[in-house]
């Protein structure tokens, strides 16, 4: 009789170990998942950062060329009014309103 209670005791904790391993290995699959998009996750953002640097630096270059341009525009109107050309008359030249040319100048 003894054996008996033995063998049933032993069967019902390799079915409890079974099934305590069993949820473990989800736990531990579910970890993996996780662990997998975090990681997934970082290197978007930190492509999504490279991107930003990259139109950072492009903004910077733009904004550059776009003061360049007034400097230019500035010394063209200089040297328009100072050969006797009208403010009416460089912003005909110049596709300008006469407001911008005054801004500019």
């Amino acid at each position: 009789m003894k054996s008996k209670i033995n063998r049933l005791a032993k069967a019902a904790t390799i079915s409890d170990i079974r099934m305590t391993m069993n949820i473990e290995d989800e736990i531990y699959s579910e970890l993996e998942n996780l662990d997998t998009k975090i990681l997934s996750q970082k290197k978007a953002l930190a492509q999504k950062d490279k991107q930003l640097a990259h139109q950072e630096e492009q903004l910077a270059h733009q904004e550059e060329q776009l003061a360049h341009q007034k400097d230019m525009l500035r010394y063209t109107i200089k040297m328009l009014v100072e050969s006797g050309k009208t403010l009416s008359e460089i912003a005909d030249n110049l596709h300008l309103d006469i407001e911008n040319i005054k801004e500019l100048m």
